[in-house]
């Protein structure tokens, strides 16, 4: 018996000894992986030249959806989430339906009208066809 105490004292030590030694490994390897920061150079920085102003377009604002859609007279009904113009140049997109186009003519109610507001119900006279659930953005 006294040997086989002997032997796993020597066994316990001995690995001790080694997750020791493990511990310092790993320590070390952090030490050694760390790199010198590098001087910026002044002549390889790159500069990114501004935008011209024809070259930014503003984000398109989904001011509504549409409704319904006539196909006969080509018409949509559209809820508005946000005011519209005539004139107006808007983007209907959808799931197939993805055109672009300026505003003729809004009417609420068969009523010729120059501008509509949130909320409102308004038919707008289009060129192809849009199909319910599409939405209408406003680009300028």
């Amino acid at each position: 018996m006294p040997i086989l105490d002997h032997l796993l004292s020597a066994t316990i030590k001995y690995l001790k000894k080694k997750q020791k030694g493990l511990r310092r490994k790993r320590k070390s390897k952090r030490k050694n992986t760390a790199r010198p920061k590098k001087a910026a150079s002044k002549s390889k920085r790159i500069t990114k030249r501004p935008k011209k102003v024809s070259e930014v377009q503003p984000k398109p604002v989904c001011v509504g959806k549409v409704t319904h859609f006539f196909s006969r007279i080509q018409v949509v009904v559209v809820k508005l989430k946000g005011p519209l113009r005539v004139g107006n140049q808007v983007h209907i997109k959808g799931k197939t339906t993805n055109f672009k186009q300026k505003i003729r003519s809004i009417q609420i109610e068969s009523v010729d009208v120059p501008a509509a507001r949130k909320g409102q119900l308004v038919g707008l006279k289009v060129d192809k066809k849009a199909k319910e659930g599409d939405e209408v953005f406003l680009l300028s």
